[in-house]
């Protein structure tokens, strides 16, 4: 039967008889087998009919497709004139970039998904080739549009995927790749529920095929990301001399009892850039001496150690978390030893280490042309490797908690040259806006090195309140605005961005001079008065209620 065919009478949408041409819907006794009854005859006549109709229209569907190609040839008369190469280069510059551009950690993990992978656009290539015959004659005969390559390992389509890629590869051409192989999501949901919860085990099955596809290949590719389990890793064994970006992603590499690592075929590649997202260091078998920007969600302090002092040219390290224990073992060489004395990190300008075990890797290094650095931890180490650095930091983002006035200032008071700050305080006090008032501007001739941030442009500040509210205005600077104060110097602060927590009752406060009443009505006209000027002011309550 039929589901959902209207009938040609009444236009009901139902079921309807379907053609049985094999003369077996008359098997009465009464009547011999070989002699249906006149109404099995007449619906054998009409089920002729209807397959001689199937067979006309069909037939007509392929001469009407034949018609829209010469139509198309007819009307599309700018491209049917222009030549083939003037075509492939049009098509060329549809793609969104060329390269495409690297990604970061947090696109990886920015819809809190752990199997997140970042947000794809639809290849070009497939949107092309499926606007007529002819685009789609030119556009398989343009390497550039079949050099991005998105493989996904789906157990139920194994060997069309695997056909697929190669022939997606082979339109490349010769052209520098980038490879994308993840696993299906359901798939790796379905063995994740699995590993927790136990029962019925996923079908096994041999994903061989696809990285066959893929091997040959290997030499042509410059950015490959893997989202992957690690038992695939080894059957990615090709040749990459001109691999300079990579991404790791691994499913299951922490509850794997056997882990293997990424190794290629001849010599290591030296990738610039890398991402490893749930998986360590020891994953991957390449030589770090050419790595510039390195990014992790999670290593132990011997593998950040290790890669730190393999990596003399690294300029950006953002990592997400330190642990001291170990990680599950992988094959590495021989040679990768960790010592821990001291660091220098002659290239690095950019540290970004979110996790309190900060003070774990701080005391090995040392920085001197760090100018951004992201962290959170005790300020006292953050002070000391601040000045073992002697670093000219222009950006500090920092949460610290505890920390008391003293060490906050401390801190600052050796990055002289901030132009932004971004602090997550305990607690926030007077002092700290007091000698931002004190140095809103300073005498000409002052050395920078001496006068408290006189660069600072944005300021951005969070805690709980322990100063008065009063204190804020005082600290921005509208400039020489009379034109007499010209051996002056003004700090260029323009935006200010304050975030307070308050305790439900003051009385639940621990320390004395905690600040609980709301902005009164002279400050807020001289907050406003200061916005009116141009600065850029916004006061909230953690909860994201504006207080101003």
């Amino acid at each position: 039967m039929e589901n959902d065919t209207p009938c040609t009478v009444c236009t009901v949408k139902g079921y309807i008889e379907n053609s049985n041409l094999s003369g077996e819907e008359c098997p009465s006794p009464q009547f011999d087998a070989c002699d249906p009854c006149p109404g099995c005859r007449e619906i054998s006549s009409i089920d002729a009919q209807i397959a001689q109709a199937r067979v006309l229209l069909q037939n007509l569907y392929l001469k009407r497709c034949d018609a829209k190609l010469i139509r198309n040839k007819h009307h599309d008369q700018l491209v049917r004139r222009l030549p083939v190469e003037v075509v492939s280069r049009i098509f060329i510059h549809c793609l969104p970039h060329i390269p495409p551009p690297p990604f970061s950690l947090s696109e990886y993990d920015g819809r809190g998904k752990r199997e997140a992978r970042p947000e794809r656009r639809k290849l070009v290539g497939l949107f092309l080739a499926a606007i007529c015959q002819r685009w789609r004659q030119i556009a398989f005969a343009t390497p550039h549009l079949w050099t991005v390559a998105r493989v996904k390992i789906s157990r139920q389509t194994i060997a069309l995927d695997a056909k697929l890629t190669s022939e997606w590869l082979r339109r490349s051409g010769r052209l520098p790749l980038w490879l994308d192989v993840y696993e299906d999501e359901e798939q790796t949901n379905s063995l994740r529920r699995w590993r927790r919860h136990g029962g019925k085990p996923p079908v096994k099955f041999d994903p061989t095929p696809i990285f066959d596809a893929l091997n040959p290949h290997l030499s042509r590719v410059e950015v490959l990301e893997v989202h992957t389990e690690s038992k695939y890793l080894a059957l990615l064994h090709g040749e990459a001399p001109i691999l300079s970006q990579l991404y790791l992603s691994l499913n299951s590499w922490e509850v794997e009892s056997s882990s293997t690592a990424l190794r290629f075929a001849g010599t290591a590649p030296s990738p610039q850039r890398v991402i490893l997202r749930e998986a360590p260091s020891s994953a991957v078998c390449i030589n770090w001496a050419s790595l510039t920007h390195f990014e992790a969600l999670s290593l132990t302090l011997d593998e950040s150690l290790l890669l730190l002092q393999s990596s003399p040219l690294l300029t950006y390290f953002n990592l997400g978390s330190i642990s001291s224990t170990s990680t599950p073992t992988f094959a590495t060489s021989s040679t990768s030893v960790v010592t821990h004395p001291q660091t220098t990190l002659a290239a690095l300008h950019t540290l970004i280490v979110t996790t309190s075990e900060s003070e774990l890797l701080f005391p090995h290094l040392a920085a001197p042309a760090l100018q951004t650095l992201h962290t959170t931890g005790e300020l006292p180490v953050v002070s000391s490797f601040i000045t073992r650095s002697n670093c000219s930091l222009q950006c500090l983002t920092i949460k610290a908690l505890p920390a008391t006035p003293e060490q906050f200032i401390e801190v600052l008071e050796k990055t002289p040259l901030l132009t932004e700050l971004d602090a997550w305080l305990g607690q926030i006090h007077d002092s700290f806006f007091e000698r931002l008032a004190a140095t809103a501007r300073i005498p000409e001739y002052t050395l920078v090195e001496d006068a408290f941030l006189p660069r600072l442009r944005v300021l951005t500040l969070g805690g709980v309140p322990y100063f008065r509210l009063s204190s804020i205005p005082p600290i921005f600077s509208l400039g020489n605005a009379g034109g007499n104060d010209v051996d002056f110097v003004y700090r260029p602060l323009s935006t200010f961005e304050l975030t307070l927590s308050f305790y439900l009752n003051p009385a639940d406060a621990p320390h004395a001079g905690y600040t609980h009443t709301l902005i009164d009505e002279e400050v807020k006209k001289r907050l406003k008065e200061l916005i009116k000027g141009g600065k850029k002011i916004s006061i909230a309550s953690k909860t994201q209620r504006t207080l101003l």
